[in-house]
C-alpha cells in the first residue's frame, strides 16, 4: 500500500509539472520592442487621481476597492512601476498605450481609519529616464476609509391611540412608537436607520426609516408606524417584534437584535352571544325584593371587562362560570321600576377590544319585577266518608280548603295524584275537591296547590295543613295473594269418591270478613295457617257432580269494600271423575303422500291418518288417544305414539298420523296383508276404553319404487344488486333437469303457478315476485309426471343448494339528528357543516345504503341535492353555504341489500343562531391514545379474562382520570400527563368492538373533553361466545358416510363459525369410542375446513368416531362436536371386484381470485409484479383453484373498475360474487423508512369472514419481496412453507440445523464414500443457510445407537439419528458405479414427518477424483441454491485444469488500473476491459491536447504579429501610417489575448480530465477475485485424521485449496 501511495505522488508531481509548462506558455507574453533611442528627459505624471468602488467614491469600507488613476507624458514601462496605497503594493488593473494607467488594491481591516493615503514611484520611459515620485492628486479627490460598523437598538416600543393596553394592540390603537437611541458616531450624519417588524418570527418588511441629522447626534430619535398603512398587514393573533437596520456614510451596515419586548395583534372584539336572563326566585321569571337577577352569556372568547346594567342599574359583580361562559348580577332592592327588567351587555378581551353594547336574549327569557305579596291563613283537608272525615274509599270525595289575605291564582291543584276541581267561594276563600279512584295508594292523603298572587309573584307551593287535620285513605279492597286447590289421592288433579279437596287461600288484608264455597257447598272445615292463610277442606261424595271441582271465595274490608275469586293462582285444578270414557266407534282410516288409493297402503305413500272421534267429557282432558292395529287377525298391538287430548278436542274428533316407518315397522306387517284398526282412549282419571274398530281397513300393496327423477335443480332470480335475493317485480327462475321425458309439469313458486316452458327433460319455470309474497327464503314445489302417468315424487329443494331471499320490506329510518349525531338540535352554530345522525334497518336483507338532502322545506334537496352516505349511519356535510335565521329540513331516505327504498323522511327542521357564533374550541389535550388485549391469540381481541389496556398521553399535566371501559370504571394509574388503564373483562360484557371513555381535567379542574376513540386506529374485540361447528361429516367432505372403503386414509368435512372474531383453528381426533382418541390423538387440521387424514391403519367391522372442536382468534374453544361413527368395509385385493383408488389429495379444491395488492409507498408496476409472483406460487400450492389474471380484468372492465383502483373489502367481496369464487385474497404492500411491510388476508365472499391473514415486515432491497411473496402464498392458504424458501430465506438467527450420514457406497470403498461425505458437507457449510452437525458429535450418537460408520445408511436408522441430535433435517444418500459411470443419489428429508423435502440425483464419467467436484455442486443443489460459478467452471474445465488456470494466471488489480491510466487516459479503462469508456477517454484527451497544442500555436502567431506592427508603428511617420499600424497593434493585442484565455480553458480541461480517468479506473477496476462461495476457506483449513488406501492405515490429512 505504503509502495502504490509512492507512485500516487509520483505520478500528481509529473502531471503538475506539465501543467506549469502549458499555464506558462500561454499567460506570459511581451509587449513591446523597439530600436534604441536617444533620450534624457524623465517622464512626468500629468494627471493623478484617487477613486474607490464604494457607492460614495469619497468613501471606503473594508473590501471596498480602491484605485490610482495617473497619465504620463510619454509611454512607461509598466511593470516596473510601483504604486503603494495605504502601506500596500497595489496591482495593474488598466493599461493604455503605456501611458495611462491605474493600480488598485482591496481594502481591509488592518489599515488605519482617516484619509487614504498613496505614492507612484520608478515609473521610467524607454530610455530608462526614472520619474520623481508622486503622493498627491491632481484633481483634488480624496477618500476616507472608514472600518468601525455602527451601532443600533430599540429602547422602547408603545401603542398609542384609543384604548392604550400595554404589549397588546387593539382595535382602537392607530399606530406604534418605537424609539431608537442615536449613537454620538459623526460617521452616520446624513445616513438613514430603518426600523422591520417581524411576525411570528418571520420578517415582515420596513416601518420605516430616517435620515440621521448632525443635531440628532446622543438623542432619542421616535419613528411612529401608522395603522392605516405600515400596519395593514398585522392580522389577529400575531405577535410583533422589532429590530433595526442602520448604514453608516461608508456603507458600513448593522442590523440590530431583535426586541425582547413583542406587540400581541387582537382587532376583533368578544362576539356575544347565547344571553339568557333569570332570577334566584322560585320562579326564574319573576323577582321580588332581595332576589338576585343574572344575565348570562358565552362569549368567542374570554371576557375580562364587563360594562352591564340590569334593570338600568349598575351591576353588582361579574363571574365566569366557564372558560367561554359568563354572568353578570345585581341584587334587587327599592330603586327602579316594576315590570319587565331590561339589561345592557358589553364586554371586553384582555386586549382592551369591547363589544358592541347588546340588550336582547337569545331563548325569549325575561325577569319580571314586583315588589308586593300574600300570605295563606289557612289549609285544612277533609272527606265525606261514612266512616268519619279522615277516612276515605274509592267514591268518597275529598277536599282541601284554603284561605288567603289576597287573592290568588292558582296554577295547578293535584290530591293524591289527581287533577283537583277548584272553587272560588268568595272572600278568598277557595275550595279543592277529588272523588277517590280506585288505583289511589293507601296511606294519608296528600296534595300540592301552585299559585301565583296577581302579580304573577310565584310561591312555595302549598302541601301541608296549617291545623291537625288529615283523610286516610283505605282504598285497598281486599286481594287473594294465593289460592290453590288439590285432592288428597295421589294424583292431586284427580279425585274421586271419599277424597278431600283442600282449597288453600291468602287473603291481603287482615281486616276482612269472608265466605267460602266448594261444589256450591259449605266446606266441612277452614283451618288458619298463618299470616292471613287459610285452608278450606271437603270430603267428595257420590252425589256430587263430575268434572272440574268449582269454587267461590268472596271477602269484604271494614270500608265496605268487598272482592270474590273462583279461580286458582297457579294455575291448579281439580277433577271429580267417576266413570271410564264412553263407548265409541273409530272413524275413516286413510293415506296421505305418494300415489293416494282409497283403502290401500303402496310404496310411494308417505302416512296413515287414523280418524278418531272424542266425546264431549270434561274429564278426557289431559287424556291421550293410542292407535291400535291388527294384521290379517292377528294380536292387536299399539302403533305410534299417543295423541294428547286437548280442551279443543272435546266434542270432535283427533286425527291421528303414522309415519312410514312406524306403519312399515309395526309387527305382523307384510306386502298382501290387511291392517285393521282401533284406538284407546284414557281419560284424565286413568279409565281406559277400546273404541269398536273402524269399518274401513287398509290393504297393503306395495307399489314399484322408482329412482329420483330429478337430475339437476337450480334457482336464480334478476335482482342485480344481490344475486341471491329477490324484492317485488323481480323475476324467480327455476331450471330443471330431468333423466327421462315428463309431462308439463306444475311447479309452484312462493304459493303461486310459476310460468313453464321447456320440453323432453329441460324444463325452465318463472314467476314474478308480488307485493303479496311472504317474506324469507322462497319456496317452491316442483311435482313432475313420467311419460306412463306415474307421479315421481313431489321436490322442493334445489340440488346444487341455491336459494332465493325475497324482501318485500322497505327499510325503515329509526331517527335523523339535525345537527348532531347523538341527538337532535333546533340551532347550530356554524353555516358551512352540518352533523347528520340516523340509523335504520331492514330485518330480512339489511340497509345498505343512506341517501340525505337538505332543503328549506321538508323534503326538499334545493341546499344539498340527493347524495349517498360515506357511512351508512351518521355523516358529517362540510363545505355549504347556509344563511342565518333560515329555517332549513333534512331529509333522508334507505335502501336494502334488495333494492327497496324506504319512505322518505324528514327532520323537524334547525337553523343556524346568528348570536352564537362558533365558540374558539381549545387545543385538543390528548396526544395519544391506543388501546391492546392482553390475549396472546390475537392482540385485537379480547375473551372474558383478558385485560383490555388503554395508555393516554396527554400535552399537559391532568387530574387522575375516570375511565370507563365496556361501560364500567376502569382502574387508572399513572401521573402528570401518562396513564395506564386497565379492565379485566367478565362474561356479562358486550361483545363487539370494546367501548370506552377518557374525560380529562386540567390542573386547575377544568374538563377538557370526551375522549372515545384511539389516535393510532387501534381497536379491540370482544368475544364472548364460543364458536360452534355446524356440521361433521365422517367419510366424504359434503356428505355423512357410514362406510368407506380405505383403511388408511379419512376424508373430515366440518365447517364452523364465529360471528365475532372468526374461527382460526380446527382440532380433530378419531376413536373407537364417542369423544376418544385413541387412534388419531388431538391434532391441528392444515386447514380451517375440511381435512384428509393418510397413513391410517383401520381395521375393518370395527366403529369409529370423529371428534372435532374450533377455536376463535381470541382463544375460546367450542364444544366438542362428535360424528355418528363409520365403519371400514374394506375389500382385499385378493377378491376379483374392482376396489376404488382413493385420491391421497381432496377431490374438492377452494375457488380463489387474487386482487393486486394496495400500493403505499410503491409504484404501481412494481405492485402489479409482486402480486403476479403470489398467484403463481399460490398456483405451485396445488391447494387452491386459481382464477386467471384475464378472468379478473374482463369481470372489472364490464363493471368499470381497475384492479388498482379495487381495494376495498367490499369492492373485493362484488367481484368475487362476479367472479363466482369462495374466497379472495387482497392485501396491502408499504414502505416505512426501509422497511418493507405486506398485510395480506383471504376471506369469505359469501360471508365477508376472514379465513387466514399474514404479515411480514422486510428490510433490505425490494427484489427480496419477491421472495417474502413466494412465502405468504403457502402461509395464506394454510400450508406449512417449503424448505427452499426457508432455505432461501434464513439468516444467522434462523438457519435449519442439518446432519448428513455417510453416503452408502455401491462399488467404491467405505473410506472413498466418507471422504466424498465430509466433503459434501464441508460443502454445505459453505453456503451459509444451514447449520451442520459435526462428524464426532454424529459419530457418538451413531455409537450409542450401536451403529458402527457406513451400517447407517436406511431412511429409518437416519431419522433415529436425526431424532436423537435433535435436528430439523437429514441427508443421505447412495454413490455407485456400473462400468465407468458413478451415480449419485441424494435426498434431504424431515426429521418430524419423514416427508422427502428434497431429492437430487446425477451421473458422471471420468476419474475418481471429479466426484469431489460433483458432490460440491450436489451440495448447492439439493438445497436449491444457485451453483456458484467457479464450480460450474470447475466441472466444464475438469478439476486439475481449473487448478493450473487458477494457479499460474495473471491477477489484474486497482493499481495496475491507475498506472496504466495515469500513464495516458484510457488505458487503464482497456486494462479493466471497459472498452467504451477506455476509448471515450482516449479520443477525449487527444482532442484536448490539440485543441491546447493549436491554440498555443495561434498565440505565438499573434505575438510576432504583435511586435512587428509595433515596430511599424513606433517607426511610422506620417497619420495614414500611425493611424494602420496602430489598428494592427490593437487587433494583435486582442488575438493574443483570446488565445491565452482559450490556452487556460483546454489545459485545465485537459488536467481535469486526465484526472478523472484515473480515478475512474481506480474505481471501476476488478476487486481481488476471490472463491464466490460466502466462506472463509482459509479458516476451514484443518488437520483431521483419515484413512490412507496407499499405506493402508489412518494418517493426519492436511486439507487446503490450491
Amino acid at each position: 500500500m505504503r509502495q502504490e501511495n509512492r507512485k500516487m505522488n509520483y505520478m500528481i508531481r509529473s502531471l503538475a509539472i506539465f501543467l506549469v509548462f502549458l499555464i506558462g506558455k500561454g499567460s506570459l507574453y511581451a509587449q513591446e520592442t523597439g530600436e534604441a533611442v536617444d533620450d534624457w528627459s524623465p517622464p512626468e505624471l500629468t494627471a493623478v487621481s484617487i477613486i474607490s468602488s464604494n457607492a460614495n467614491t469619497s468613501y471606503a469600507k473594508v473590501g471596498d476597492t480602491v484605485w490610482v488613476y495617473f497619465t504620463a507624458d510619454e509611454p512607461i514601462d509598466p511593470a516596473a512601476v510601483n504604486v503603494n496605497i495605504q502601506g500596500q503594493g497595489a496591482a495593474l488593473y488598466r493599461n493604455k498605450d503605456n501611458q495611462t494607467l491605474s493600480k488598485y488594491i482591496v481594502m481591509d481591516s488592518r489599515g488605519a481609519e482617516g484619509l487614504v493615503s498613496f505614492s507612484i514611484s520608478n515609473y521610467m520611459d524607454s530610455a530608462g529616464n526614472e520619474g520623481s515620485t508622486v503622493s498627491a492628486v491632481t484633481n483634488g479627490s480624496t477618500i476616507t476609509f472608514d472600518r468601525t460598523e455602527p451601532n443600533i437598538s430599540i429602547s422602547s416600543i408603545e401603542v398609542s391611540g384609543g384604548n392604550v393596553v400595554p404589549n397588546y394592540f387593539n382595535s382602537t390603537n392607530t399606530g406604534i412608537a418605537i424609539t431608537v437611541p442615536i449613537a454620538n458616531d459623526p460617521s452616520i450624519i446624513n445616513s438613514s436607520f430603518e426600523i422591520l417588524a417581524k411576525v411570528n418570527g418571520n420578517d415582515a418588511g420596513s416601518l420605516g426609516s430616517y435620515t440621521v441629522a448632525s443635531s440628532d447626534l446622543g438623542s432619542n430619535k421616535t419613528l411612529q408606524a401608522k395603522n392605516n398603512n405600515d400596519l395593514g398587514n398585522f392580522g389577529d393573533g400575531n405577535s410583533i417584534t422589532f429590530y433595526g437596520k442602520i448604514t453608516d456614510i461608508a456603507g458600513n451596515s448593522t442590523t440590530g437584535d431583535e426586541s425582547s419586548f413583542s406587540i400581541l395583534v387582537d382587532k376583533s372584539a368578544p362576539k356575544i352571544g347565547n344571553k339568557r336572563i333569570y332570577s334566584s326566585n322560585v320562579d326564574p321569571a319573576k323577582a321580588g325584593l332581595g332576589d338576585t337577577v343574572f344575565v348570562e352569556f358565552t362569549a368567542s372568547e374570554k371576557v375580562t371587562i364587563v360594562d352591564a346594567t340590569i334593570g338600568g342599574q349598575p351591576i353588582d359583580g361579574h363571574e365566569d362560570l366557564s372558560d367561554l361562559t359568563s354572568r353578570v348580577w345585581r341584587l334587587i332592592t327599592g330603586a327602579g321600576k316594576e315590570g319587565i327588567l331590561s339589561f345592557s351587555l358589553a364586554g371586553g378581551d384582555v386586549a382592551g377590544n369591547m363589544s358592541a353594547a347588546t340588550s336582547t336574549v337569545f331563548d325569549g327569557s325575561k325577569v319580571e319585577f314586583s315588589r308586593g305579596g300574600l300570605s295563606i291563613l289557612l289549609t285544612r283537608i277533609t272527606s265525606n266518608g261514612s266512616y268519619g272525615d279522615t277516612l276515605s274509599k274509592p267514591g268518597d270525595e275529598i277536599t282541601v280548603e284554603i284561605t288567603s289575605d289576597m287573592p290568588l291564582i292558582v296554577n295547578t291543584a293535584t290530591i293524591s295524584g289527581q287533577t283537583a276541581a277548584v272553587q272560588d267561594l268568595g272572600e278568598n276563600k277557595y275550595l279543592f275537591s277529588i272523588v277517590v279512584a280506585d288505583q289511589d295508594q293507601a296511606g294519608l292523603a296528600q296534595f300540592e296547590i301552585d299559585y301565583t298572587d296577581a302579580n304573577a309573584l310565584p310561591y312555595e307551593k302549598i302541601t301541608a295543613v296549617t291545623d291537625d287535620s288529615y283523610v286516610r285513605y283505605y282504598g285497598t279492597r281486599p286481594l287473594f295473594g294465593e289460592v290453590t286447590i288439590a285432592a288428597s289421592g295421589a294424583n292431586q288433579a284427580i279425585a274421586s269418591v271419599n277424597d278431600t279437596i283442600q282449597l288453600t287461600f291468602r287473603i291481603q288484608d287482615g281486616l276482612f270478613d269472608s265466605e267460602v264455597n266448594i261444589l256450591n257447598k259449605k266446606p266441612e272445615s277452614i283451618a288458619v295457617l298463618g299470616q292471613d292463610t287459610y285452608r278450606a277442606s271437603y270430603v267428595l261424595t257420590e252425589k256430587d257432580p263430575e268434572g272440574p271441582v268449582e269454587f267461590n271465595i268472596s271477602a269484604a274490608d271494614l270500608a265496605g269494600e268487598s272482592e270474590s275469586i273462583n279461580t286458582t293462582t297457579n294455575n291448579s285444578y281439580v277433577i271429580f271423575d267417576q266413570s271410564p270414557p264412553a263407548d265409541f266407534t273409530v272413524g275413516q282410516v286413510s293415506t296421505s303422500g305418494g300415489t293416494v288409493v282409497e283403502n290401500q297402503w303402496n310404496g310411494n305413500n308417505q302416512n296413515v291418518l287414523v280418524t278418531v272421534p272424542i266425546d264431549n267429557d270434561l274429564s278426557l282432558i289431559g287424556g291421550g288417544v293410542q292407535v291400535l292395529v291388527s294384521f290379517d287377525g292377528s294380536d292387536t298391538l299399539e302403533i305410534g305414539s299417543a295423541a294428547a287430548i286437548t280442551e279443543g278436542n272435546i266434542g270432535n274428533s283427533i286425527v291421528v298420523t303414522l309415519s312410514q316407518d312406524e306403519f312399515k315397522t309395526a309387527q305382523n306387517f307384510a306386502v298382501g296383508a290387511t291392517a285393521l284398526f282401533t284406538a284407546q282412549i284414557k281419560d284424565i282419571a286413568g279409565y281406559t276404553k277400546i273404541g269398536t274398530p273402524s269399518n274401513n281397513q287398509l290393504l297393503i300393496n306395495k307399489a314399484e319404487e322408482k329412482s329420483s327423477i330429478v337430475e339437476n335443480i337450480a334457482m336464480a332470480t334478476s335482482n342485480k344488486s344481490f344475486p341471491n335475493g329477490a324484492k317485488a317485480g323481480d323475476v324467480i327462475s327455476l331450471i330443471f333437469l330431468t333423466n327421462e321425458q315428463i309431462q308439463n309439469p306444475v311447479v309452484i313458486v312462493a304459493g303461486e303457478p310459476a310460468v313453464v316452458v321447456g320440453f323432453g327433460g329441460n324444463w325452465f319455470a318463472t314467476r314474478t315476485m308480488t307485493a303479496n309474497d311472504p317474506d324469507g327464503v322462497v319456496q317452491f314445489d316442483f311435482s313432475p309426471v313420467d311419460m306412463n302417468g306415474t307421479p315421481r315424487g313431489s321436490f322442493t329443494a334445489t340440488t346444487d343448494g341455491s336459494q332465493i331471499l325475497y324482501d318485500n320490506t322497505a327499510p325503515v329510518i329509526d331517527h335523523i339528528y339535525e345537527g348532531s349525531f347523538t341527538q337532535d338540535e333546533d340551532n347550530i352554530l356554524t353555516t358551512d357543516s352540518l352533523y347528520l345522525g340516523m340509523t335504520g334497518g331492514d330485518s330480512v336483507s339489511g340497509v345498505a345504503e343512506f341517501y340525505f338532502a337538505v332543503g328549506t322545506s321538508p323534503g326538499a334537496e334545493d341546499v344539498v341535492p340527493w347524495a349517498k352516505t360515506n357511512n351508512i349511519t351518521d355523516t358529517l356535510l362540510t363545505g355549504l353555504a347556509l344563511q342565518y335565521n333560515v329555517q332549513y329540513y333534512a331529509s333522508a331516505y334507505a335502501v336494502d341489500g334488495f333494492g327497496n327504498k324506504g319512505e322518505i323522511i324528514s327532520g323537524d327542521g334547525f337553523m343556524v343562531d346568528d348570536g352564537s357564533p362558533p365558540a374558539v374550541e381549545r387545543e385538543s389535550i390528548v396526544e395519544s391514545i391506543s388501546i391492546a388485549s392482553s390475549n396472546r391469540s390475537f392482540t385485537q381481541g379480547a375473551k372474558a379474562g383478558d385485560v383490555i389496556s388503554l395508555i393516554f398521553r396527554t400535552k399537559e399535566q391532568i387530574n387522575k382520570p375516570v375511565v370507563m371501559i365496556a361501560g364500567s370504571a376502569a382502574d387508572v394509574v399513572g401521573f402528570g400527563d401518562n396513564w395506564f388503564a386497565t379492565k379485566t373483562m367478565a362474561p356479562s360484557d358486550p361483545e363487539g368492538v370494546v367501548s370506552f371513555n377518557f374525560t380529562p381535567e386540567d390542573m386547575n379542574g377544568d374538563p377538557r373533553g370526551s375522549f372515545n376513540a384511539t389516535t393510532d386506529g387501534s381497536q379491540v374485540i370482544f368475544d364472548n361466545n364460543a364458536p360452534v361447528i355446524s356440521h361433521l361429516y365422517e367419510g366424504s367432505f359434503t356428505q355423512d358416510e357410514d362406510n368407506i372403503l380405505s383403511t388408511d386414509s379419512l376424508y373430515l368435512g366440518m365447517a364452523g363459525s364465529d360471528p365475532v372474531s372468526g374461527v382460526t383453528q380446527f382440532y380433530f381426533a378419531v376413536g373407537t369410542s364417542t369423544g376418544a382418541a385413541d387412534v388419531v390423538p388431538w391434532v391441528k387440521t392444515n386447514s380451517i375446513r375440511d381435512t384428509l387424514l393418510t397413513g391410517l391403519a383401520l381395521q375393518s367391522d370395527v366403529k369409529y368416531f370423529a371428534s372435532a372442536y374450533a377455536i376463535d382468534r381470541v382463544g375460546n374453544k367450542s364444544e366438542t362436536r362428535i360424528g355418528d361413527g363409520f365403519m371400514v368395509n374394506y375389500m382385499p385385493a385378493a377378491v376379483s371386484l374392482p376396489v376404488a383408488v382413493v385420491d391421497p389429495t381432496p377431490t374438492v379444491l377452494r375457488t380463489v381470485a387474487i386482487l393486486d395488492f394496495e400500493g403505499k409507498g410503491i409504484n404501481v408496476q412494481e405492485v402489479q409484479t409482486l402480486t403476479e409472483r403470489m398467484r403463481t406460487e399460490i398456483g405451485n400450492t396445488n391447494a387452491v383453484r386459481l382464477i386467471e389474471r384475464k378472468a379478473i380484468e374482463n369481470i372489472m372492465a364490464e363493471q368499470g373498475l381497475a384492479q388498482s383502483g379495487c381495494v376495498s373489502d367490499e369492492c373485493a367481496a362484488e367481484v368475487g360474487q362476479l367472479l363466482g369464487v369462495q374466497y379472495m385474497i387482497n392485501g396491502v404492500l408499504g414502505k416505512m423508512g426501509d422497511s418493507y411491510t405486506i398485510d395480506c388476508k383471504m376471506f369469505s365472499v359469501e360471508t365477508g369472514e376472514t379465513v387466514e391473514s399474514v404479515n411480514t415486515t422486510y428490510e433490505g432491497e425490494i427484489e427480496g419481496l419477491l421472495l417474502e411473496m413466494q412465502i405468504l402464498s403457502w402461509e395464506i392458504v394454510g400450508l406449512e412453507v417449503p424448505p427452499r424458501l426457508k432455505l432461501q430465506r434464513a439468516g444467522e438467527t434462523e438457519k435449519p440445523t442439518m446432519a448428513v450420514i455417510d453416503f452408502d457406497g455401491r462399488g467404491i470403498s467405505v473410506l472413498e464414500a466418507q471422504t466424498l461425505t465430509d466433503r459434501f458437507t464441508t460443502e454445505l457449510g459453505y453456503t451459509d443457510r444451514v447449520r451442520m452437525v459435526d462428524r464426532r458429535t454424529m459419530t457418538d450418537v451413531l455409537t450409542e445407537q450401536g451403529f458402527s460408520s457406513g451400517e447407517c445408511t436406511s431412511e429409518e436408522c437416519a431419522a433415529e439419528v436425526g431424532a436423537a441430535l435433535g435436528v430439523e433435517f437429514m441427508i443421505n444418500g447412495s454413490i455407485g458405479k456400473i462400468g465407468n459411470t458413478y451415480t449419485i443419489d441424494c435426498k434431504m428429508f424431515s426429521v418430524a414427518t419423514g416427508a422427502a423435502e428434497s431429492m437430487k440425483n446425477l451421473s458422471y464419467q471420468g476419474e475418481v477424483d471429479g466426484l469431489i467436484t460433483e458432490m460440491e455442486i450436489l451440495a448447492w443443489d439439493i438445497l436449491d441454491l444457485t451453483i456458484p460459478t467457479n464450480l460450474v467452471k470447475k466441472r466444464q474445465m475438469g478439476t486439475r485444469a481449473f487448478l493450473e488456470s487458477t494457479a499460474f494466471a495473471a491477477v489484474k488489480t486497482k493499481t495496475g488500473a491507475l498506472l496504466r491510466s495515469a500513464a495516458f487516459p484510457g488505458l487503464g479503462q482497456l486494462y479493466n476491459d471497459k472498452k467504451i469508456e477506455g476509448y471515450s477517454f482516449l479520443g477525449l484527451e487527444a482532442i484536448l491536447i490539440g485543441m491546447t497544442l493549436s491554440n498555443y500555436s495561434a498565440f505565438n502567431s499573434a505575438q510576432t504579429d504583435y511586435n512587428s506592427n509595433l515596430a511599424s508603428y513606433n517607426s511610422s511617420s506620417t497619420l495614414d501610417d500611425i493611424a494602420h499600424y496602430r489598428t494592427l497593434v490593437e487587433e494583435a493585442d486582442q488575438e493574443m489575448v483570446k488565445r491565452n484565455n482559450n490556452l487556460l480553458l483546454f489545459s485545465s480541461l485537459t488536467t481535469v480530465v486526465w484526472i478523472g480517468n484515473m480515478v475512474h479506473a481506480y474505481l471501476t477496476g476488478p476487486e481481488d477475485e476471490e472463491d464466490d462461495r460466502p466462506d472463509d476457506r482459509e479458516a476451514s483449513r484443518s488437520i483431521s485424521v483419515a484413512y490412507d488406501p496407499a499405506f493402508n492405515r489412518t494418517v493426519l490429512k492436511w486439507e487446503f485449496d490450491l
